[in-house]
């Protein structure tokens, strides 16, 4: 039974986020942001980004571009 269970398990679906970054700004400066407005983030362009399951980080990688696709080449799998 056991065994099953686990077996189960494989099947189950989560939700993975590819994280690029973060910013803080009040929120004055939220509500003044508009189309064209550029938002700094906290990484630099060859800093890996995460790939979340909830808040937990699963794995680290970089962004590729497949077929005008976004992706992420993992580079990094915690232990």
């Amino acid at each position: 039974m056991a065994i099953e269970a686990v077996a189960n398990l494989n099947d189950a679906r989560v939700r993975v986020d590819a994280r690029l970054g973060s910013a803080e700004m009040t929120v004055g400066t939220l509500r003044e942001l508009g189309v064209g407005n550029l938002l700094e983030l906290d990484r630099m362009t060859h800093d890996a980004i995460d790939l979340r399951v909830g808040d937990v980080v699963i794995a680290r990688g970089e962004v590729v571009v497949i077929d005008e696709t976004l992706a992420v080449r993992i580079t990094e799998v915690p232990s």
